[in-house]
């Protein structure tokens, strides 16, 4: 009975404990009294892990690691919809992210969301991410396992996808739901093995799609193009770890989160040079953006994505060693119109990163069957506002919801009719 009773107490006092502490507010001048503030208050996901925000939100939760070809160990959260009625979801994050970013909003984020409505939720995170940060052979502090670029494409994806058609036993019915880099990764996937994606994949949403960045305003990108040679020439040295934690990023994370001022001023910068204008996210989302970024990442995938600025979507572009590596003067064109799966795109004249345009001209190169649910453009979303924002839920997840169940309803018509 004393045991029961001290159980009861200590539930009391951490509930207690966590309504009394306070880490986010509505406003950034809200911050600068937080500890006294009433207008302030507690969430889980402005200063904890994935799992955690996760299991505190009341979901189920498993832990899978899988191990790519070249031996790197990733990282995949299950949200599993206990009846097993629905197919299941794969969602895939995006550059300096981790699948963190599905869940930083909660009951409105959309990997809860999608849960909530009973579906089969896997989140996936590249290697390199703080959940992904494992190798076979290699340890994280060594260069050579900073040394990959469109592997995340061309093994990463594959390896998460065979893995969860294996263990569901749905290969074929996985809808694939990327945001960026995300999405690049399923573009290049399907582009060099597009029977293998049409066997695993019944359906892809790209939000924010990037299969080539022409007509980007990201400054952060552009200006990775002047430095194409000096990275290619650093990318065996201890330079190689300038996105990885012991590099800049660990900078970044402990100035933006220093004060409200330089929060807010964080913001403000990274949306001028990356994002886009931004009026949908408010302050209480900023410690939450800043807990889960930015996330460790190659040297060289910045400069591929750099790249596309100025080329097409080609592969990684090792300069001078090309021919020997691709047995042609310039990288392979990824050509998007081999995937026959079908793709819906869903992107934001206000995002600057990924602009409607290039999305425009990506839909453009698809083959005709993977246009089949058409296209979707917002107005006032920036790149990132398709996690962070309160009002992504109403504007884009209800959205896909409705999507992902005309796709069902169009498969069990054409099961009727097959079997008439």
């Amino acid at each position: 009975m004393n045991m029961w009773l001290l159980v009861f107490v200590t539930v009391i006092f951490l509930i207690c404990t966590d309504c009394t502490r306070r880490n986010v507010c509505p406003t950034y001048l809200d911050y600068f009294t937080i500890n006294t503030n009433e207008k302030c208050w507690y969430d889980v996901a402005a200063d904890s892990d994935a799992p955690t925000i996760i299991r505190s939100h009341g979901f189920p939760l498993e832990i899978h690691r899988v191990l790519t070809p070249d031996q790197y160990i990733l990282t995949m959260f299950r949200i599993p919809n206990a009846h097993g009625r629905k197919e299941p979801i794969f969602l895939q994050h995006g550059f300096f992210l981790s699948g963190a970013c599905f869940v930083g909003l909660g009951n409105l984020s959309l990997g809860l969301t999608l849960a909530n409505e009973g579906y089969d939720v896997w989140i996936g995170n590249f290697r390199g991410t703080s959940y992904s940060n494992k190798h076979a052979i290699l340890k994280s502090e060594d260069i050579q396992y900073w040394n990959f670029n469109d592997h995340l494409g061309l093994h990463d994806v594959p390896t998460m996808l065979k893995y969860i058609a294996r263990k569901t036993g749905q290969a074929g019915r996985i809808i694939y739901i990327g945001h960026s880099l995300g999405t690049t990764t399923f573009l290049e996937y399907g582009s060099r093995f597009p029977d293998q994606v049409k066997n695993l994949v019944k359906l892809a949403i790209l939000m924010a799609p990037n299969g080539g960045m022409r007509n980007t305003k990201a400054f952060f990108f552009r200006i990775g193009v002047l430095f194409t040679d000096m990275i290619r020439l650093v990318t065996h040295t201890e330079m190689t770890k300038l996105f990885t934690p012991r590099g800049i990023l660990q900078v970044i994370t402990k100035l933006c989160r220093a004060s409200p001022t330089l929060m807010e001023y964080c913001i403000r910068v990274i949306n001028l040079t990356t994002l886009g204008p931004q009026k949908e996210t408010d302050a209480s989302v900023a410690p939450i953006v800043f807990n889960q970024f930015p996330e460790a990442s190659s040297l060289k995938v910045y400069q591929q994505i750099a790249a596309e600025t100025v080329d097409d979507f080609r592969s990684y572009d090792y300069g001078s060693r090309n021919f020997f590596v691709y047995g042609q003067l310039l990288p392979p064109i990824y050509n998007v119109s081999k995937i026959e799966v079908p793709i819906y795109l869903i992107y934001s004249k206000r995002d600057w990163c990924t602009t409607s345009k290039d999305a425009e001209i990506l839909f453009g190169r698809l083959h005709p069957r993977a246009k089949i649910y058409g296209r979707y453009e917002l107005s006032d979303f920036n790149h990132n506002d398709f996690l962070y924002s309160k009002h992504a839920k109403s504007v884009v997840y209800d959205k896909i919801l409705n999507l992902i169940d005309s796709a069902r309803t169009l498969e069990l018509i054409g099961s009727d009719v097959n079997e008439k």
